[in-house]
């Protein structure tokens, strides 16, 4: 979601997102703001949730929608007659792809690239939101944050969060995989949002250097 929000400009409504458990037929209504009865604080902004089906329904696992605005009553009232998810006021609804091709969506954009020099996302991405990690226990000084869910990528312990990107800075949060393999300079509470004073950070990293790089271009 933090690529989602550097390639289009959308940001989340909360660092940790709302998440709700909704089924597919109920995200056109949630996902408004919520002067029109919905979830979110105000337009523009990218969000997830957790499907609720039968066992013998479709998953959204991997899926991507966005909720755009019904300007047209009749064009949406006939698109709704087709099948398509429409808000129970008709000002809204869900546009979707509920799958995704693992194994056959990253390769494509990989050969676009190096073959086409065409990109598969945002021809001029930026750095709008950082992925960060806040501490969901106590972790004492000399802790070596490594992965221990290695198919989510996560650190027990830490819970992402996507924050308005900064510049490496002492104070400021530290990007998750920045912290990865890092080991604490302090004991850090839970529910502390880890920054980069409180890490052995090595300079010499190849990740180091090229968000020293990032941030130089886009963030100083």
């Amino acid at each position: 979601m933090g690529v989602v929000a550097n390639a289009t400009g959308l940001t989340p409504d909360r660092p940790d997102f709302h998440a709700p458990l909704l089924r597919p037929i109920e995200v056109a209504d949630a996902f408004r703001p919520k002067a029109e009865g919905g979830l979110l604080q105000g337009a523009g902004r990218i969000d997830v949730f957790n499907c609720l089906r039968r066992p013998d329904e479709a998953s959204f696992a991997g899926g991507v929608f966005v909720v755009v605005r019904c300007d047209d009553e009749k064009t949406w009232q006939l698109l709704k007659e087709k099948g398509h998810v429409v808000s129970r006021d008709g000002r809204a609804a869900m546009l979707y792809n509920p799958q995704h091709l693992l194994g056959v969506e990253a390769p494509i954009s990989i050969l676009s690239a190096g073959l086409l020099g065409l990109p598969t996302g945002a021809t001029i991405p930026r750095p709008v939101v950082d992925l960060a990690a806040r501490t969901s226990r106590d972790f004492k000084k000399g802790a070596v944050l490594a992965i221990t869910d290695p198919h989510h990528h996560e650190v027990d312990g830490l819970s992402p969060e996507l924050v308005a990107a900064r510049p490496l800075a002492d104070g400021n949060p530290c990007p998750y995989y920045l912290a990865v393999d890092r080991t604490l300079q302090e004991d850090v509470p839970a529910g502390t949002v880890i920054t980069s004073r409180m890490l052995d950070l090595d300079p010499e990293q190849s990740l180091y250097r090229l968000r020293r790089r990032q941030d130089r271009a886009f963030l100083t």
